[in-house]
């Protein structure tokens, strides 16, 4: 999956530094394998590096930080409330 709308302005030392730090948060969440973090990082486009810590992404740093889930059913988690809101908004 690709995201040219949103990094179309970015520069290719911003893209890898926000890649890097992005698989790093990922990790920090249990997220490891590497269809996970490709997952994770979609977000971390669309929603930013600070997904985890506003109040409009509340939802998303909710699932994060539970610890009875591992970071396989945290992006399933993730994908299910992304899909659920898209169908409430039609």
């Amino acid at each position: 999956v690709t995201f040219p709308a949103q990094t179309k302005n970015l520069t290719d030392d911003h893209l890898r530094a926000t890649v890097q730090h992005g698989e790093r948060k990922a990790h920090d969440y249990d997220i490891v394998y590497e269809d996970d973090i490709r997952r994770f990082l979609g977000y971390v486009v669309v929603y930013g590096l600070t997904l985890d810590s506003r109040p409009q992404t509340q939802w998303i740093a909710d699932i994060l930080h539970r610890h009875d889930i591992d970071g396989t059913v945290k992006m399933d988690f993730l994908d299910d409330y992304e899909l659920s809101a898209a169908k409430d908004q039609r």
